[in-house]
């Protein structure tokens, strides 16, 4: 269709030329051969115009495809170490594990936990206990049923685990009681916010792991496909789990074809090896005009920022960060990267949340009121060569140009692609910027020694509004030196409050100390997107900790297939 929009307006655009030409131009035998040069043009794009129009109205309807069981889908994963959930800690592995087991609660759209094994839950009214009923008649693959013994299980392991991704979400767990098989009772030091986002980690088969024939890679959960064989560095085969307790699915047996070195999925995808492509940040500039593939498009949890090391006095000044922010074209950087698929913001907050604000971008674009924010008592372009200087350290009768170095890590090429932009628009407000694209390792020792003075990066954020490790002057993952005792004790309250309707408040509060105090300038948090082949249908709900999400919707055009 966009290739017949162009021919006419090609058709438009020569008909003008030719009225031009007629109206104002003696007619010269020369003009006179050029006239009938474009309308033999003319007449040529429109035959062929009409030809094409007559294609597409005689294109036959999308074909409807009835939901039926049967068939393969390929997927793909990394190699794999251990089969273990509790012990993985390789993200695409961990998804394709996600359809093996089930957890006690999942995350859904709105970053809202929904109950999966649970059938029922009871906070005390100090919030210090958690009281959970288990499902009835819930089966692992192996016939054994799911009992509380089961999560006592799977806690403990996880606490003994020196490397389970999961160790630090259930911390806030300091014992349980079991008052049957499917009642027990969690318990906390203080109120807890998002424990129930917390308790997303996968239920392990106590009785199978304590067993003889317990073995790693044949991994046994609840969930909706059954582990039958993994060849080691080629495929892990599963089929469908006829007894699960989320009822029926339509596929019937999943490849996860295992990568090597050299694989990428967008190599896989591009040649026809797998159907289902689950990159962790999806390539829009490459894919979103294809008509013969599905896109499922989510709101990720990725976002990048500016951040700043407080050491540099420059860089204390809140008005200075403030006039980064304002000469920044967030708008041109999105739409140039990501052709639109990402939202702008002023705050860690993720869009479309349950704890998302409705705020209007408070930093927008607007290079003259950015320059307006420099103080000129402060700043001073001493030797006029368009950038500030400041006093030489040994001598103060000297000056030299104030320089700022901004860290970019290699392995992000979006934000390499945008650091040029991002270095001119601060050289524009007068201070003289040097980037510096480096390995991760570099970037991580620099970044932990201070050897910066920005850094343009990113975060993958939890699924819960817990920015404590960020922005608590001891935040395990401050590492810019931002401090700050009124962020320290909104932070306190927000993890200890559980209540949904305070908690919304509270992240207002946070969204305001972020715009006023600015310890980053936020830039944007990008779109996901899971992409499939013409014959996979059905819709799936991915997210960036399960791209899978809902895996039973989808269901294969056999005939095709």
């Amino acid at each position: 269709m966009n290739h017949l929009y162009k021919k006419l307006v090609w058709v438009l655009i020569l008909l003008i030329v030719m009225v031009g030409c007629s109206s104002e131009t003696p007619a010269t035998e020369e003009v006179v051969e050029e006239e009938i040069t474009k309308e033999e043009v003319v007449e040529e794009i429109v035959e062929e115009v009409v030809e094409e129009a007559e294609e597409i109205i005689e294109e036959p309807e999308p074909k409807i495809v009835t939901p039926e069981f049967g068939g393969t889908l390929r997927i793909a994963m990394s190699p794999a170490d251990t089969l273990d959930p509790i012990e993985n800690r390789v993200s695409n592995v961990a998804q394709v594990l996600g359809m093996v087991f089930d957890p006690l609660f999942t995350i859904d759209k709105q970053l809202l936990p929904q109950a999966v094994l649970v059938d029922s839950y009871e906070f005390d009214i100090t919030g210090k206990s958690l009281t959970i009923t288990l499902k009835e008649n819930v089966l692992f693959h192996n016939g054994g049923l799911l009992t509380t013994d089961d999560v006592a299980y799977t806690i403990d392991k996880i606490k003994d685990s020196k490397n389970s991704p999961f160790r630090e979400i259930i911390s806030p767990i300091k014992r349980y009681s079991i008052l049957d098989q499917r009642v027990m009772t969690l318990y906390f030091d203080e109120g807890h916010a998002f424990i129930l986002q917390d308790l997303n980690f996968p239920i392990l088969s106590a009785a199978y792991e304590k067993s003889e024939d317990y073995n790693h890679m044949k991994p046994i959960g609840t969930g909706p496909y059954v582990v039958t064989d993994y060849q080691h560095m080629q495929q892990l085969d599963l089929i469908s789990n006829a007894t699960w307790h989320g009822g029926s699915v339509y596929i019937e047996k999943i490849i996860a074809i295992v990568m090597n070195e050299t694989d990428s999925l967008e190599n896989l995808f591009d040649q026809n090896i797998i159907d289902i492509m689950t990159p962790s940040k999806f390539n829009w500039l490459k894919y979103s005009d294809k008509e013969d593939q599905r896109i499922e498009s989510y709101m990720s949890t990725y976002y990048d920022f500016l951040g700043f090391n407080f050491e540099n006095k420059w860089l204390q000044d809140v008005d200075f960060r403030k006039a980064i922010a304002h000469s920044l074209d967030r708008e041109s950087m999105i739409y140039n990267s990501f052709i639109n698929h990402g939202v702008i913001v002023d705050a860690p907050i993720i869009p479309g949340s349950w704890f998302a604000t409705e705020s209007e971008i408070v930093y927008n674009y607007d290079e003259d009121y950015a320059k307006n924010l420099i103080n000129p008592i402060v700043y001073k372009d001493v030797d006029g060569d368009g950038f500030y200087d400041q006093p030489d350290i040994i001598d103060d009768t000297l000056f030299e140009t104030i320089e700022l170095i901004m860290l970019v890590n290699e392995q992000a090429p979006h934000r390499v692609a945008i650091a040029p932009q991002v270095e001119a628009s601060i050289e524009n407000l007068g201070f003289s910027v040097t980037t510096e694209v480096v390995d991760p390792q570099t970037y991580y020792d620099r970044i932990t020694n201070k050897n910066f003075d920005i850094v343009l990066g990113g975060w993958k954020l939890s699924s819960k509004p817990d920015y404590t490790s960020l922005f608590a002057s001891d935040g395990s993952q401050n590492y810019f030196g931002y401090q700050s005792e009124s962020m320290d004790q909104l932070l306190m309250t927000i993890n200890s409050t559980y209540d949904q309707s305070l908690m919304t408040e509270l992240i207002v509060g946070f969204e305001e100390l972020m715009i006023s105090e600015m310890p980053y300038v936020s830039l944007y948090f990008l779109e996901g997107a899971v992409m499939s082949r013409g014959n996979v249908y059905g819709e799936l709900k991915p997210s960036t900790y399960q791209m899978l999400n809902e895996i039973e919707r989808l269901y294969l055009d056999l005939e095709v297939e």
